[in-house]
């Protein structure tokens, strides 16, 4: 499957916010595990689709990913180094131009023209004048992001996730309750390894929310809408509306509302800290397809009496 982000979300270069999240939504709703059971190629795809939205999604990443391509990740260090764009592979010390640190003066140990050994030791690594290896002070280890999709519900009420490190190895995380779509959590000291001494670097899971079928996230809040026959609007009546947690509550639809009149519930959406958000449930009428002729006659008499 193409690697590239904008093709994989099906957007252009030039397209904004609510573009990327436009066609993630839809992509991710078509290629969902749920509605694909058994399928390795849309669960790929959704993987594939998620990682790209996290990019693209995030100003800062989309800038570096113009950039650096695929290489994103480590912009910061590209750009300490000097380089306008990722080094090339198989490049050696003499081919990244006058902005290179490592020029005529510098060589990597045991570089050998080998794209891994320059590009390891630019992150991180230990450089030295002719061969020799410079003492420097301690380094932090990198950092690394990890992107998971979870359910709304998943997010809603906190769960724990099996996430594999960089160096293979599989650890199990939780994923407290309330998390928002792009919240992180921290696993210190699973990243890098650090260098002279120097703290391990961290492990950053980022959350994306997978989009709901019929909830809506708006900060802590959660949106809904529900279909009301037009008689119960207008005469008012008692309605059931479900809840993130599966309950049913039962909502008071007073006389005379309006079409696309939105009602609150108070501490039905998502938590946050010791409180939780509210439910908004927007009420639209149902209207009858098919009317008898007494309906019709009824209908007919209250025209005429406007």
């Amino acid at each position: 499957m193409d690697q590239d982000y904008y093709n994989l979300l099906e957007v252009s270069k030039t397209a904004d916010e609510k573009e990327i999240k436009k066609s993630f939504r839809r992509l991710a709703r078509k290629y969902h595990p749920d509605v694909n059971p058994g399928n390795k190629e849309a669960e790929e795809k959704f993987k594939q689709i998620n990682a790209a939205y996290e990019v693209l999604a995030d100003s800062k990443k989309r800038a570096a990913y113009d950039k650096y391509g695929d290489k994103w990740m480590h912009a910061e260090q590209f750009e300490k180094a000097g380089y306008g764009s990722a080094p090339r592979q198989g490049a050696d010390s003499s081919s990244f131009g006058s902005g290179n640190p490592f020029n005529s003066s510098y060589t990597y140990t045991g570089v050998g023209g080998d794209f891994s050994s320059i590009f390891d030791d630019l992150l991180g690594g230990s450089f030295g004048r002719t061969g020799r290896t410079a003492s420097r002070g301690p380094v932090k280890g990198q950092d690394y992001e990890i992107s998971i999709a979870l359910s709304l519900e998943e997010a809603c009420h906190g769960t724990s996730v099996q996430v594999s490190l960089p160096d293979g190895k599989k650890i199990e995380v939780k994923i407290p309750a309330g998390i928002k779509d792009g919240g992180k959590v921290r696993v210190r000291g699973k990243g890098g390894s650090g260098i002279s001494g120097g703290e391990a670097g961290h492990i950053y899971i980022v959350v994306r929310i997978i989009p709901h079928a019929r909830f809506e996230v708006d900060g802590f809040n959660l949106k809904t809408s529900i279909k009301v026959p037009f008689e119960a609007m207008i005469l008012g009546s008692e309605t059931p509306v479900s809840t993130i947690d599966g309950k049913t509550l039962m909502l008071t639809v007073p006389p005379h509302t309006q079409n696309g009149q939105t009602f609150t519930l108070k501490g039905k959406g998502m938590p946050q800290a010791k409180n939780f958000g509210d439910l908004l449930v927007t009420v639209n009428a149902l209207l009858p397809t098919v009317l008898n002729e007494k309906q019709k006659s009824l209908l007919e008499q209250y025209r005429q009496s406007q």
